[in-house]
């Protein structure tokens, strides 16, 4: 998922209307080909369409007045001469960088290449926004012969207004009076590997893509969608940057000449303006789709896209072949294997496991199970924790339990009337059984037996290895349990969907007095959090004076049906049907269209049936906007690291996670260094 582009507001329609595309793309759901086409860019009424087009010098030539009234005019009569340009400081013309000192690595080579792309990639959205079509390949004279780079022609939507004033547009690139302007390459267009008057950014052209000869597609011509069809790429040949010499796509052998500057991976700028890389080894027939814009493959995009990240250059170049996944292998239909996290993203969610470690160990379980989330969120968990909980009908990888606490207050009843509400402040275990005594204990015990096994404890164990020391009076094996008090029931339930608790357990507790003695009531009610849907509500246990406990058929009853559900209903079980594809693309548009309180969970089980191959990226992606948005749905998908950080935030803890871990590995030292003494 390359990263989100900075871009104009334009740039959403077209977007969310390739994303939309992406729909039907891959076999399942039962769509066709023509639904993906009434759902894509569509081609606009044309009384003229069957016409011969005008020729591309007269429609889309440069002319030096053809640029926006808000921008500098080059004169084409008298353009700036030798001594006008050597009289100007070099500085005011480019910013032209010269050569390192020493060589750059290849992180900060790719890193550079990226922040180029989405540069040249927002000023090229730009200009067709202003223009109505991309620029084309060349600026051409009357005769149709080219004189100059489209790169010329983009300098005043890169702010190089002043340099594109020195072009005389009625001379070719290799004319005095433009040749000696190649030493003013704007550093946007500057190739990391080079340094010099040469740039690898070119544009994708020939039969059958974006810029076929001379023109360039209106966009309303781009059937197969912007953000299905490559506007730019980086090739591994550079040429002078004023050159009107593009990449010519073989669409029988795609893949040539690109890829071998990133160790395997070709950066390039989708014609909707998202920036992004594609190995080098996908299959030839993707490779062929993501250059034709109105071919109609069953393709998109997001099948072959993947995040620029910097980081996997140089692990790319010692990764052994063995580990490179078989391009051939993928889910029917066509759709590649589900991309393995980059590396930035992979520390990311290392970072929440650990912090969900600390929050754990000190007994902090909302939180833990929060950070957790977040590590799921971003793909890092096991498809095979994944379990079946047959009173919630649906996966998890454990249930997370809230338990509230409601106490009307302690009053004499007159009539009917009803007890106000308590605002408790019990926070604690301790505090629910000194409150709910006698009757809370066994309920509770019960909670806590059924939250040990979940996947927080498996996966996320106490931070022993990152310097905390448990709290005074943990147990051994945490539970997942978050108490809450302090609250009307609506407040604390509101409290529990923020923590992320899948289960809201409510004990209400009551003192009344009759004939002077206290009467004591009890009563249990479980909510699913996810669906609102109530799992049980027993019947009011009622302990008359001097009545024990033990001797109440009605509490034990309660007990009984409460341990049923645990058992039979909140503890893994057999998934009721075999998963198959149908089923899984199924449940996860119910996802993307469902009301789940804390988000984080449901991405996190549309990411396990993707990571078992039964959905393709496609669905993925428009369950994903309709759950969040279009502008997060791209951004957890396809951003980088920070980017998807920024789509959890809402969900997360407000710590610094990285400082929370941080300053436990402080403590352990200083601990060791007691201990060394």
């Amino acid at each position: 998922m390359s990263q989100t582009p900075r871009r104009p507001s334009a740039i959403t329609t077209y977007a969310l209307l390739g994303a939309v595309a992406l729909s039907g793309v891959v076999g399942c759901g039962g769509w066709s080909q023509n639904d993906v086409r009434a759902l894509g860019i569509r081609r606009v009424d044309d009384p003229e369409e069957d016409e011969e087009r005008p020729p591309a010098a007269a429609t889309q030539k440069e002319e030096p007045n053809s640029q926006p009234a808000a921008l500098p005019v080059a004169s084409a009569t008298a353009p700036a001469g030798p001594s006008q340009v050597a009289a100007t400081d070099d500085q005011a013309i480019s910013d032209t960088v010269p050569p390192p000192t020493a060589p750059l690595s290849a992180v900060e080579r790719a890193s550079r290449s990226e922040a180029n792309l989405e540069r040249i990639a927002e000023a090229m959205v730009a200009y067709r926004d202003a223009k109505g079509v991309y620029p084309p390949a060349a600026v051409y004279d009357a005769s149709g012969a080219p004189l100059l780079s489209w790169r010329v022609a983009l300098l005043p939507y890169l702010g190089h207004e002043r340099l594109y004033s020195f072009f005389d547009l009625k001379q070719p690139w290799y004319a005095p009076a433009n040749k000696r302007l190649l030493k003013y390459i704007p550093a946007v267009f500057q190739a990391p590997e080079r340094f010099d008057e040469k740039t690898c950014y070119r544009l994708p052209i020939g039969s059958g893509t974006l810029f076929p000869e001379r023109k360039s597609l209106l966009p309303q011509r781009v059937e197969d969608g912007l953000a299905n069809t490559v506007m730019l790429l980086e090739a591994d040949q550079a040429v002078a940057w004023t050159e009107p010499n593009e990449m010519e796509i073989d669409l029988a052998n795609p893949g040539a000449g690109l890829g071998a500057l990133r160790s395997g991976s070709i950066y390039l700028a989708w014609a909707s303006g998202m920036v992004g890389s594609v190995a080098d080894d996908t299959r030839q027939a993707d490779l062929k789709a993501m250059f034709t814009p109105d071919s109609g493959e069953p393709f998109g995009f997001a099948s072959v896209n993947h995040p620029i990240d910097p980081g996997a250059v140089e692990v790319a170049a010692i990764e052994p072949e063995s580990a490179v996944a078989d391009p051939e292998e993928r889910r029917p239909g066509g759709d590649a294997s589900p991309p393995s996290a980059s590396s930035e993203v992979t520390k990311l969610s290392g970072v929440y496991r650990r912090a969900a470690s600390l929050a754990l160990t000190r007994g902090d379980h909302g939180p833990a199970w929060r950070w957790f989330y977040g590590a799921a969120a971003l793909g890092d968990v096991a498809p095979d924790l994944f379990e079946w909980y047959p009173a919630l009908r649906r996966p998890a990888f454990g249930l997370h339990y809230g338990v509230a606490l409601i106490e009307p207050e302690r009053a004499t009843r007159n009539g009917d009337r009803e007890p106000t509400i308590v605002k408790t402040d019990a926070r604690t275990r301790t505090e629910f059984l000194r409150r709910t005594a006698p009757f809370g204990e066994e309920i509770l015990e019960a909670v806590e037996r059924s939250a040990e096994g979940v996947a927080l404890v498996r996966l996320a164990p106490p931070a022993s290895a990152v310097g905390q020391a448990p709290r005074r009076g943990n147990r051994e094996t945490p539970r997942v349990v978050t108490y809450f008090g302090g609250g009307t029931l609506a407040e604390m339930k509101r409290l529990a969907e923020l923590e992320g608790c899948d289960v809201l357990v409510v004990l209400e507790k009551s003192v009344s007095t009759r004939g002077g003695k206290p009467r004591q009531q009890f009563r249990v009610s479980v909510t699913d959090l996810v669906r609102d849907e109530s799992l049980l509500r027993a019947p009011r246990v009622t302990l008359e004076p001097g009545e024990e406990l033990r001797d109440s058929k009605a509490y034990q009853e309660l007990v009984w049906s409460w341990r049923d559900l645990l058992e039979d209903g909140l503890s893994p079980g057999e998934w009721p049907v075999t998963l198959r594809e149908s089923i899984a693309a199924k449940r996860v548009t119910a996802l993307g269209a469902s009301n789940d309180p804390f988000p984080p969970r449901a991405i996190s089980e549309i990411g396990y049936y993707r990571s078992r191959r039964l959905v393709d990226a496609q669905e993925v992606l428009l369950a994903l906007r309709e759950l969040l948005g279009e502008e997060r749905a791209m951004a957890l998908v396809l951003g980088d690291a920070g980017k998807r950080e920024r789509v959890l935030r809402d969900w997360l803890p407000p710590q610094d996670p990285e400082q929370l871990v941080e300053e436990a590995a402080r403590n352990q030292a200083r601990v060791a260094a007691v201990d060394d003494d």
